[in-house]
Protein backbone atom coordinates (compact mmCIF):
# COMPACT_ATOMS: atom_id res chain seq x y z
CA UNK A 1 0.00 0.00 0.00
CA UNK A 2 2.91 2.23 0.93
CA UNK A 3 3.60 2.33 -3.22
CA UNK A 4 0.42 2.06 -4.56
CA UNK A 5 1.27 -1.06 -6.17
CA UNK A 6 -0.61 -4.16 -7.83
CA UNK A 7 2.35 -6.78 -7.79
CA UNK A 8 5.37 -7.55 -5.50
CA UNK A 9 8.72 -8.35 -6.46
CA UNK A 10 10.09 -10.97 -3.87
CA UNK A 11 13.80 -11.67 -3.81
CA UNK A 12 14.26 -15.27 -2.72
CA UNK A 13 17.92 -15.00 -3.07
CA UNK A 14 18.86 -11.35 -1.72
CA UNK A 15 22.63 -12.17 -1.91
CA UNK A 16 22.54 -13.47 -5.55
CA UNK A 17 20.66 -10.21 -6.14
CA UNK A 18 22.95 -8.16 -4.63
CA UNK A 19 26.23 -9.56 -6.04
CA UNK A 20 24.65 -9.17 -10.03
CA UNK A 21 23.57 -5.94 -9.08
CA UNK A 22 26.79 -4.66 -7.75
CA UNK A 23 28.95 -6.22 -9.92
CA UNK A 24 26.92 -4.93 -13.19
CA UNK A 25 26.49 -1.09 -11.91
CA UNK A 26 30.05 -0.23 -11.47
CA UNK A 27 31.15 -1.98 -14.60
CA UNK A 28 29.31 0.62 -16.42
CA UNK A 29 29.73 3.42 -13.63
CA UNK A 30 33.26 2.66 -12.58
CA UNK A 31 33.28 6.31 -10.95
CA UNK A 32 30.44 5.28 -7.63
CA UNK A 33 31.19 2.99 -4.98
CA UNK A 34 28.37 0.80 -3.60
CA UNK A 35 26.92 0.74 -0.30
CA UNK A 36 24.45 -1.62 0.88
CA UNK A 37 22.89 -3.26 4.17
CA UNK A 38 19.88 -2.97 6.52
CA UNK A 39 18.60 1.09 6.54
CA UNK A 40 19.03 2.81 9.73
CA UNK A 41 16.00 4.38 10.66
CA UNK A 42 16.21 7.91 12.81
CA UNK A 43 14.21 10.79 14.38
CA UNK A 44 15.08 13.73 12.45
CA UNK A 45 13.88 15.60 15.39
CA UNK A 46 16.27 13.95 17.90
CA UNK A 47 18.53 11.14 16.43
CA UNK A 48 20.49 13.34 13.47
CA UNK A 49 23.53 11.94 14.83
CA UNK A 50 23.00 8.29 13.62
CA UNK A 51 22.53 9.33 9.43
CA UNK A 52 26.40 9.46 9.15
CA UNK A 53 25.55 7.19 5.84
CA UNK A 54 22.78 9.42 4.45
CA UNK A 55 22.19 6.89 1.72
CA UNK A 56 21.17 4.59 3.82
CA UNK A 57 18.81 6.38 6.25
CA UNK A 58 15.34 6.85 6.12
CA UNK A 59 12.80 8.66 8.48
CA UNK A 60 11.62 5.88 11.63
CA UNK A 61 8.32 6.14 10.46
CA UNK A 62 8.89 3.89 7.89
CA UNK A 63 11.02 1.19 10.35
CA UNK A 64 8.04 -1.29 9.83
CA UNK A 65 9.59 -1.60 6.21
CA UNK A 66 12.92 -3.33 7.51
CA UNK A 67 14.60 -2.27 4.41
CA UNK A 68 17.57 -3.68 3.14
CA UNK A 69 19.20 -0.97 0.23
CA UNK A 70 21.53 -1.16 -2.51
CA UNK A 71 23.27 2.62 -3.33
CA UNK A 72 26.05 3.98 -4.96
CA UNK A 73 27.82 6.89 -4.24
CA UNK A 74 29.43 8.87 -6.46
CA UNK A 75 33.38 8.98 -5.88
CA UNK A 76 33.69 12.54 -7.67
CA UNK A 77 31.69 15.49 -7.23
CA UNK A 78 28.08 15.40 -9.15
CA UNK A 79 27.58 18.08 -12.35
CA UNK A 80 23.97 18.06 -13.23
CA UNK A 81 21.33 16.36 -12.79
CA UNK A 82 21.06 12.15 -12.73
CA UNK A 83 19.78 9.97 -15.13
CA UNK A 84 17.71 6.66 -14.53
CA UNK A 85 20.61 3.52 -15.18
CA UNK A 86 19.49 0.33 -16.27
CA UNK A 87 21.00 -2.43 -15.60
CA UNK A 88 21.01 -6.05 -17.58
CA UNK A 89 21.43 -8.87 -14.54
CA UNK A 90 20.60 -11.96 -15.94
CA UNK A 91 17.16 -13.40 -15.56
CA UNK A 92 15.03 -12.50 -12.84
CA UNK A 93 14.17 -16.17 -12.12
CA UNK A 94 17.41 -16.80 -10.77
CA UNK A 95 16.76 -14.81 -7.95
CA UNK A 96 13.12 -13.57 -7.46
CA UNK A 97 9.27 -13.81 -7.82
CA UNK A 98 7.00 -11.25 -9.32
CA UNK A 99 3.73 -11.53 -7.24
CA UNK A 100 0.93 -10.23 -9.10
CA UNK A 101 -2.16 -8.32 -6.69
Amino acid sequence: MDFDADAALIIRDPALFTQKVISHFPAQHPEWEPLHGPVTYYNPYRDYTKMTVPEMGKHFGYAYQREVRIAFRSKTPLRGPLAPVFLKIGPITDFAELLPA
